[in-house]
């Protein structure tokens, strides 16, 4: 219980001071902000409810965990270290390339669980859809250079 209490507190914090005041709603009263805490806070846990169901869906966590981590790790990854290592990267590249890395890998696991892609278990078609999501990701779009 004490993991679930920091992870909803953390989670609160971040969503109302560090992304709601700083860019949606600056020089409000900390009252509004601890009202707006309250209800991120709830609609945070209906989301994690939520995601339970999904997880139920799948043969174990390991295969959950495995597909999470191919949607969102390995394109995170690869835009980290484009953006490190290349001087024309922009903050709208790795917007983009984030996104086009997750729709990779959310489009290989799509395409493994209806049928068409045979990869094997569920846990090669993470790999594969990991692999298809560190490559996708362009931290420069050619039209915002």
């Amino acid at each position: 219980m004490a993991g679930v209490a920091a992870n909803v507190t953390a989670f609160n914090t971040v969503v109302s001071y560090d992304l709601w005041q700083a860019y949606v709603r600056k020089d409000e009263p900390d009252e509004y902000y601890v009202r707006f805490g309250r209800i991120a806070t709830v609609l945070g846990i209906v989301v994690a409810i939520g995601t339970a169901f999904i997880a139920a869906g799948f043969n174990s966590i390991t295969d959950y965990i495995q597909a999470l981590f191919s949607f969102f790790n390995a394109p995170l990854f690869a835009t980290f270290l484009l953006a490190m290592f290349w001087r024309r990267a922009t903050p709208w590249g790795g917007f983009w390339g984030l996104a086009s890395g997750t729709l990779a890998a959310v489009a290989v696991h799509f395409l493994h669980s209806r049928g068409p892609l045979d990869l094997g278990s569920p846990l090669a078609a993470d790999f594969w859809g990991a692999g298809a999501a560190f490559v996708v990701p362009s931290p420069s779009p050619p039209c915002c250079t």
